[in-house]
């Protein structure tokens, strides 16, 4: 992870995926060498174990790949197969275990309160984002958005994954945007994915992303839509753990989704495994298992993923 250098940016709108940072990266990796931002990697793969590097080419694994990796070389300027954005920071949630860069109600917290006070440091603290110039800028006139969305029509025909992340990306125009993009631009090859906290900020919102989801995959202009849904354990113990959460309203919500957008989509759980997951984890899975039952007919619909916390 590097900052986009503003001048580069200003220059073109493809730095946002080609900064000349990552070509000096991709010229080490071309020779052979090990870039130190790749050491995470490396080290699995070390110990004879299989790495996200490997694991996450398989996305985009198609013939003639490498050969057009090979073409552009580290001077050239791909054009990404999977992107993934995080448009902003604004969420309604302050999860135990996320932080001020990725919620503004974390944000708001700080701010008012100060950093937590830890035996080792201080939690949350965001002295680190105001001295590298790292304040999150949600406002419209962020030049990293502008410059994306100069750059997402050059982009978007050679997209095969297309993933929005947040914050929370139902309080966000910009997600609602790409949607309608989409659907403008029906394109038959594309996975679209986006991770949400299930809990909109209103049932006009939740109402809104429901129809255009069903503009782009009942009527057939992706080939798969993910939706990522993210719950540690079940019932109140989710609610302690995602301080903002309804857990009634995300289950409930999950069943609408999955009746009233029935075609070329699935529902991945993010299940983020920690401590205060235990107690209700096993119920989680249970409910998990009785929504196969229900929604997967002709294929399987419903997934569940447990990073470790």
């Amino acid at each position: 992870v590097h900052r986009i250098p503003m001048e580069e940016l200003e220059a073109d709108p493809s730095a946002l995926h080609n900064t000349k940072h990552k070509k000096k990266q991709r010229e080490m990796m071309l020779k052979g060498e090990r870039p130190k931002e790749c050491s995470f990697c490396w080290d699995i793969e070390d110990t004879g174990n299989i790495s996200d590097r490997p694991y996450r080419s398989f996305d985009v694994n198609e013939p003639g790949i490498i050969a057009e990796a090979l073409k552009y070389g580290s001077d050239g300027n791909p054009l990404p197969k999977y992107m993934e954005v995080n448009f902003n920071q604004a969420c309604n949630f302050k999860c135990t275990y996320c932080s001020p860069h990725l919620s503004t109600e974390w944000h708001k917290e700080i701010r008012k309160h100060g950093p937590y006070k830890m035996e080792h440091g201080n939690h949350n603290d965001t002295s680190w984002m105001e001295k590298d110039g790292m304040l999150p800028n949600n406002r419209p006139d962020n030049p990293y958005l502008k410059a994306f969305w100069e750059y997402f029509p050059e982009a978007y025909p050679n997209l095969q994954t297309f993933r929005m992340t947040g914050g929370e990306p139902l309080m966000d125009k910009n997600t609602f945007r790409v949607l309608d993009y989409v659907i403008d631009n029906p394109k038959d090859d594309l996975h679209l994915a986006i991770t949400s906290n299930f809990n909109p900020p209103s049932s006009q919102v939740w109402d809104r992303y429901i129809d255009k989801l069903q503009k782009i995959c009942v009527e057939g202009g992706i080939e798969h839509f993910m939706q990522y849904v993210s719950v540690d354990t079940w019932g109140q113990h989710a609610e302690y753990i995602r301080n903002g959460l309804d857990f009634d309203v995300l289950w409930t919500n999950v069943h609408r989704f999955l009746e009233r957008v029935p075609e070329r989509t699935s529902l991945t759980f993010i299940i983020t495994y920690n401590n205060l997951s235990v107690l209700g984890i096993k119920e989680l899975l249970w409910n998990i298992l009785a929504l196969r039952r229900r929604y997967s007919k002709d294929y399987q619909r419903i997934w569940f993923d447990t990073p470790i916390l």
